[in-house]
């Protein structure tokens, strides 16, 4: 009996975009200093911004229809069962592993960069919730295992099935590794049963998208051009509030003096300049819009998804129950 501790593995060809929804946003880097005279007419309105100096507790208007982190933790430990049993199938013993939690469940917490003076005071840049992980996903495998995980590494990506409902129409028997390996029938059970489900990730795109739409409105670059002032003030040349390490020499040492130092002052000209208050208020706007075109599909991606996490913890908890 093999045994593998290697963490949800996702099948190739997938682009699943739920997971670390966070930091997904707060990966998207740069800004641009200027929209066009065409796209500056069609910005949405937007009110007066409210102040806000803790990010971690806002809600926007696609909160309802996204998952939440702890949602994101019980589809991904669900899929680690399903791979579980996928290959005890064929004798392979596959240890599975909780993914952590944090105490930031709407993953808004840094979505606009560090904004909690506390935090900046007593852990630099560090992300205190972030919760060390043992999980070795590149842990090395015997070949025979890594073929009914992932299937052959020569395999043709558009012959991998689209649903669970079209890859059990195959007519392979049970002891067949399945195309795509044990990974790409823990996600098609999990997130593509039959024809007719809404892409896992639409959701996710939907907040994508608005959120790079905030980071090019005049609105936004403007706020940044002034907390780029600010800082430039305190002897600091960096352009991202959101990820401002690199910039700051400090990637490798996010706790440290300087790093810490250079903390205060950026939560201190975001508080100054209520850059969280206003890149909110123009984010939300842009939400509300793809929430209005986009009404009655994330209503029915809604029902799935709930469907889906009922699903969900059905698996867990037989797990638990084993």
């Amino acid at each position: 009996m093999a045994v593998a501790n290697i963490g949800t593995v996702y099948p190739r060809s997938v682009g699943f975009l739920v997971l670390a929804t966070g930091l997904l946003l707060a990966g998207c880097s740069g800004s641009e200093d200027s929209v066009d005279g065409a796209a500056s007419s069609r910005l949405p309105e937007v009110g007066t911004p409210p102040q806000v100096t803790r990010s971690a507790d806002l809600k926007y208007p696609m909160q309802s229809y996204t998952l939440t982190d702890g949602e994101v933790r019980t589809l991904s430990n669900a899929q680690e069962v399903l791979t579980q049993q996928c290959m005890r199938r064929f004798g392979f013993t596959y240890e599975i592993s909780d993914t952590p939690s944090t105490d930031n469940e709407s993953g808004t917490a840094r979505r606009y960069g560090l904004s909690e003076a506390a935090n900046a005071e007593r852990y630099g840049y560090a992300n205190p919730e972030v919760p060390p992980t043992d999980r070795n996903d590149d842990r090395e495998l015997e070949p025979a295992m890594l073929v009914v995980l992932n299937g052959p590494d020569d395999i043709d990506p558009n012959s991998l099935p689209e649903t669970q409902e079209e890859a059990e129409a195959g007519g392979k028997k049970g002891d067949t590794v399945p195309v795509g390996g044990c990974s790409r029938e823990s996600y098609l059970k999990l997130y593509a049963p039959t024809k007719g489900m809404i892409d896992v990730s639409f959701a996710q795109t939907l907040e994508r998208d608005a959120y790079m739409k905030s980071r090019t409105d005049p609105r936004v670059t403007e706020i940044i051009k002034k907390w780029q002032a600010c800082m430039g003030d305190g002897g600091y040349s960096v352009n991202d509030p959101v990820s401002p390490l690199e910039d700051l020499g400090v990637a490798d040492d996010p706790s440290g003096d300087v790093a810490t130092k250079a903390a205060v002052l950026d939560v201190q000209c975001k508080e100054k300049l209520n850059l969280v208050g206003v890149w909110f208020s123009v984010e939300s706007a842009y939400q509300k819009l793809a929430v209005d075109e986009n009404v009655e599909t994330l209503t029915k991606y809604q029902e799935q998804s709930r469907d889906r996490l009922r699903y969900a913890n059905s698996l867990i908890s037989g797990q638990s129950a084993e």
